[in-house]
């Protein structure tokens, strides 16, 4: 009787360990990205005139997964997000928006949805990450949608 109960208790820690470790390997991941209150200056408070960078998103899921790729540029000292295949002039409200995106992303909590949104932030040779799966923040569907709504003209 005590061998059985000594037996199962070794085969529920063997399960338990390689959930652990998972544990363990998102925060490893995390620490490669830019950390919650670590100062940062949004990349559009940075373009100067003729400069632009990228935001990506990989989002992955039970069900699937998608990208999504949006390209601010200043030009003439004014600023212009390109993404679906369109280009839309960006107001002052929308320059606070992208500042906004951009604080919320560095200070996300990391969450644990089976739906992980990754996005990839690339301005001249600086590139950083962070990963969201709270399954409720949703930046880049935000910023989509207002943009959507908005009069797009197409790509010239």
């Amino acid at each position: 009787m005590r061998k059985s109960y000594i037996l199962s208790w070794i085969f529920s820690f063997m399960l338990l360990v390689p959930a652990l470790a998972q544990i363990k390997n998102i925060d490893i991941a995390m620490k490669g990205s830019i950390e919650a209150n670590q100062e940062h200056v949004s990349f559009i408070e940075r373009l100067a005139d003729g400069e632009s960078y990228r935001i990506e998103l990989n989002s992955m899921g039970c069900f699937g997964g998608s990208e999504y790729v949006m390209t601010i540029f200043r030009k003439s000292n004014n600023y212009f997000a390109t993404f679906d295949d369109q280009t839309i002039e960006l107001t002052e409200e929308d320059l606070k928006d992208f500042i906004g995106f951009e604080q919320e992303l560095v200070n996300i909590s990391k969450g644990y949805c089976t739906s992980v949104d990754t996005y990839t932030l690339s301005y001249k040779n600086e590139k950083w990450s962070k990963k969201d799966a709270s399954c409720s923040w949703n930046g880049m569907a935000r910023l989509r949608h207002k943009f959507k709504s908005r009069s797009l003209t197409n790509k010239s």
